[in-house]
């Protein structure tokens, strides 16, 4: 099976011509693409909200959003299981006609956006699924979701991936999934490793699952990115903690991270060539509150998120004393551009940082300022994109242990905001880290 496991997919979002026919269920029954996912819009200027065009890559990278701890940045292939859905156990999924959780009675004329109609479930009478998947209805790569009960793992497919596998009246469909590198798509590929020390185990991206029934707590699977095998070591017992990691960007968000900025005018996911050395940076152009109709001095800015990551043996923010990054103004210099003026080329950025759980709505207590760091530990000049400066935060500076939160261990999110009550803030960041400066 090459590391396939079994799964069920749910289907939401999808265009108007599939969602009004289903408007007796309510309005927006199928959730959202843009706000159901790790982030990963991109946002022009003059366009009210993130639409599915502006991924920055394929939509099948967002084609299952996952919220089980860690599951954010990661690749997976995914493909559509036919015959009758299994629910979290090994019992057939109960579909429920009168359920508000399942569609208000099956349309079958509806066709989905190539102009398929419903293929029919022949389970229908003992109120099951029994699917009909499309031919070659493989999609790589994707994400997964770890259910919450025990059992079969779940993700939530949105309609460019869910019409690749099978036809959306279905709703719920079974699927297989396996890791994949995501540069290269390849399948990480299985191998035990006789009495390796469970003490020496590392994270991988795909540790979340258990891949294998052996009694050998310790597996490998080798990531081909760059032609060469390079060994993760994954705990295969149960579904264990996975991998977070402490990179939180690099050349793009790490595996774990989630990436959704906010009050801005325009946003850049990865702007290629923008990076500290060459590589790629995410950029930010911020509004004020004001332009929002918010209350408040400030304004925007990104927030970066491992989502569930405080729960046991994840927690990065715990593990680590120092936040690391690189940051600059975005500008290029035109003091005429208004839509540059807040930050000038070559200043430090009005930024500041805040460390806090969302999912609990607890914060630390300090958020430390930029301008009000005593010294940037670096920077770099560059003619064509200005000043980079490099900063090594102390976590304690947030005083996490004076607030609810009682630590930097339940802290799961980043946020850069900024403090500029001028219009137009654009920075960029690059190669933000968590790192542990006593290891």
């Amino acid at each position: 099976m090459a590391g396939w496991r079994d799964g069920r997919a749910t289907f939401f979002g999808g265009p108007a011509s599939f969602t009004d026919a289903y408007l007796g269920r309510w309005v927006g029954a199928f959730g959202d693409v843009i706000y159901g996912s790790c982030g990963y819009f991109e946002t022009r200027e003059g366009v009210p909200q993130p639409e599915v065009q502006d991924i920055p890559f394929g939509q099948v990278y967002v084609a299952a959003l996952a919220d089980y701890p860690g599951s954010c940045g990661r690749c997976y292939e995914v493909r559509c299981k036919p015959g009758i859905v299994i629910g979290n156990t090994t019992a057939p999924l109960h579909v429920d006609l009168q359920s508000p959780d399942y569609l208000a009675g099956v349309n079958s004329t509806v066709k989905d956006t190539y102009g398929r109609s419903f293929p029919g479930n022949a389970a229908e009478a003992q109120s099951e699924q029994d699917v009909i998947c499309w031919a070659g209805s493989t999609l790589s790569p994707g994400a997964t979701n770890n259910s919450a009960d025990a059992g079969l793992n779940a993700a939530s497919a949105d309609n460019s991936g869910s019409i690749v596998l099978a036809h959306p009246v279905y709703g719920e469909i079974g699927l297989q999934f396996r890791p994949v590198d995501c540069y290269s798509h390849r399948p990480f590929t299985y191998t035990s490793l006789p009495n390796s020390p469970t003490a020496n185990l590392t994270g991988s991206p795909s540790s979340d699952f258990d891949f294998a029934a052996d009694n050998n707590p310790t597996s490998m699977f080798n990531d081909t990115r760059e032609g060469q095998d390079v060994p993760y070591l994954v705990n295969t017992v149960g579904f264990l903690p996975g991998y977070i990691n402490y990179t939180i960007y690099g050349d793009m968000v790490e595996t774990g991270w989630g990436w959704s900025p906010f009050y801005l005018h325009s946003s850049e996911f990865w702007r290629k060539g923008a990076g500290v050395n060459g590589s790629n940076a995410t950029c930010i152009n911020v509004a004020t509150k004001a332009q929002y109709n918010k209350g408040g001095s400030g304004g925007g800015g990104l927030t970066l998120s491992c989502r569930n990551c405080s729960a046991a043996g994840y927690q990065p923010f715990g593990a680590n004393n120092q936040l690391q990054f690189w940051v600059r103004s975005n500008s290029s210099g035109d003091a005429a551009d208004p839509r540059e003026s807040a930050y000038p080329r070559g200043s430090i950025p009005d930024l500041s940082l805040y460390l806090n759980n969302q999912e609990l709505g607890q914060g630390c207590s300090a958020s430390p300022r930029l301008l009000e760091i005593p010294q940037y530990q670096d920077k770099v000049e560059n003619s064509t994109l200005g000043t980079y400066y490099h900063f090594g935060v102390p976590l304690a500076v947030f005083s996490c242990e004076d607030s609810p939160l009682n630590g930097t261990a339940a802290a799961k999110t980043i946020n850069f905001i900024s403090e500029s009550n001028q219009d137009y803030g654009s920075f960029c960041l690059d190669e933000i880290r968590l790192v542990n400066s006593s290891a």
